[in-house]
């Protein structure tokens, strides 16, 4: 069996077709969804990119895994319990898989893969480290002359300031792709070396990689295959023409930008917001809401067109397709704008998809899963049973199946820019505030305290009742429960990644850190 995990970034659940969106954003994930089983009530747990691979791909909760933090804020503690967690493209990896992910992220994202970023990754076990402690270098990461590669970095990552690639028509962005793919074959490699692909964030390009090697690996070998899509995150990149049609076909809202970008200036939630209107000329919100829905669309086409492909290799009954996302997005929600901070729904209520032969299509769960659910599952379903591993998660098999399935809340945490955590069930919500402190991207209070919130009466969380309603009590206590009953990270040998410096960088030209 195949399987493939697609992850859009920052894709919330409430903006696909699939789960009751009004705005046609997502009609090849619908059908993809149609034809495998959805889950109604999936949750991440974390708002952080780094922390949510890190649990999709253990199948740990943070707090057990131990990676908290994000980017430049993960500390080297943090580093070192990596050392001592299995990854899944590992397990797969050792059981005979080949193993592919179409990513940047680096770092102890990248360990366990054959082919990562586009390139052969010849450090794929961690456990190779030499005296100093330190994981051998991989030299295909190893970016060309400093200096040449901030004058190059946002072309070959077709990233615009102006975001002038995506006016071009679809003719002329495939030649930009092309010249980008020939300068990094040839200029790279003639200068200093590198035989590589340009890791770039354009899903079209991500989607051209994977569809090679689909071609390559189809029918041959099994494979693993992730694919990390970034036209959801902010800038909320996507073709000039598609904003413009969702702007022509759909209201959105007409408040005004000028004042919330007044209110944040010199603040990093103002430099995030004029990051994604940069050549856009919003005035309000709402056209910036239209350049996240149009993303949507770009990333579900290209989804649209891998799928497309199974079919015409035939191996679409030979694989497992999973769509997710590692986090969700607020727009404007809680005076949060176009960003992912924050423990509301909107912030980790993911869209999780599954498709396969074996499973029944058709059929919405709405029962309580999260991310840590998706290692115990895939190794289920290719028939690994020889792991000797702890998940904090279970495979979502015996609900798929038809057993009992009892989980009674989600959790989920935010340590990066404000220090919290949750507990939801179906019926109320309690967020625990671990301190005092004002959100340090907004500089103000989203909230202050604890918060309750009947999420069947108050489904935007707009009333906190925690002081009129004791039962919070009650929420508070599992959370803390739960928090004590798992395991603890184990520290291991200190750890440096030879790309840190360069995917900081990346991370930073997005808004982060």
């Amino acid at each position: 069996m195949n399987v493939i995990v697609l992850v859009s970034d920052a894709l919330r659940a409430s903006n696909l077709g699939c789960y009751g969106y009004d705005k046609d954003t997502s009609p090849h994930i619908d059908t993809i969804a149609k034809r495998g089983i959805r889950f109604s009530n999936a949750f991440s747990t974390s708002n952080s990119t780094d922390a949510s691979f890190t649990t999709i791909f253990t199948g740990k909760y943070p707090a057990s895994h131990g990676i908290r933090h994000h980017g430049s804020k993960v500390t080297e503690t943090e580093k070192s319990y990596t050392t001592n967690l299995t990854f899944l493209p590992q397990i797969l990896h050792e059981n005979g898989y080949v193993t592919i992910g179409i990513d940047w992220l680096g770092k102890w994202h990248k360990w366990g893969y054959d082919y990562c970023g586009g390139v052969p990754n010849h450090i794929y076990n961690n456990k190779k480290a030499d005296s100093g402690g330190e994981v051998h270098k991989n030299k295909a990461f190893k970016l060309f002359s400093s200096d040449l590669k901030k004058r190059l970095q946002s072309f070959s990552l077709i990233r615009s300031r102006c975001n002038w690639y995506y006016s071009l028509p679809p003719y002329a962005r495939a030649c930009v792709r092309k010249l980008v793919q020939f300068q990094d074959k040839t200029l790279q490699r003639s200068l200093f070396g590198r035989k590589s692909r340009p890791i770039a964030t354009d899903s079209t390009a991500l989607t051209d990689l994977a569809i090679e090697y689909i071609r390559e690996y189809a029918g041959k070998k099994n494979f693993f295959l992730f694919v990390h899509y970034w036209d959801t995150h902010t800038p909320y990149t996507s073709p000039k023409s598609t904003v413009n049609d969702f702007l022509r076909r759909n209201h959105y809202p007409d408040r005004k930008l000028s004042p919330i970008l007044e209110e944040l200036s010199g603040k990093k939630s103002g430099h995030i917001i004029e990051k994604s209107v940069r050549g856009k000329t919003s005035k309000t919100i709402g056209k910036i809401m239209a350049h996240y829905d149009a993303s949507i669309r770009y990333v579900d086409s290209n989804i649209g067109r891998l799928h497309r492909f199974l079919d015409e290799m035939n191996i679409t009954d030979d694989t497992l397709v999973i769509v997710t996302a590692n986090h969700g997005e607020s727009l404007d929600e809680h005076d949060i704008f176009f960003n992912h901070h924050g423990l509301h729904d909107p912030q980790i209520q993911v869209p999780l998809i599954m498709s396969h032969p074996s499973i029944n299509g058709g059929v919405v769960y709405d029962e309580l899963v999260q991310h840590f659910d998706l290692v115990p599952t895939i190794i289920e379903m290719a028939g690994i049973d020889d792991i000797d591993i702890h998940f904090d998660g279970k495979s979502l098999m015996s609900l798929i199946h038809g057993g009992q399935w009892n989980r009674r809340y989600i959790f989920a945490e935010e340590t990066l820019l404000q220090q919290k955590r949750v507990i939801r069930d179906n019926n109320y919500k309690y967020i625990k505030a671990l301190n005092n402190d004002m959100c340090l991207y907004c500089k103000k209070y989203h909230s202050k305290g604890d918060e309750f919130f009947n999420v069947q009466t108050d489904p935007y969380e707009l009333n906190n009742i925690i002081d009129d309603d004791i039962k919070h009590k009650e929420y508070r206590d599992e959370l803390d429960q739960y928090i004590n009953t798992l395991s603890k990270p184990e520290e291991g040998r200190q750890v440096t990644f030879d790309d840190e410096k360069e995917i900081n960088e990346q991370l930073e030209a997005l808004g982060y850190l």
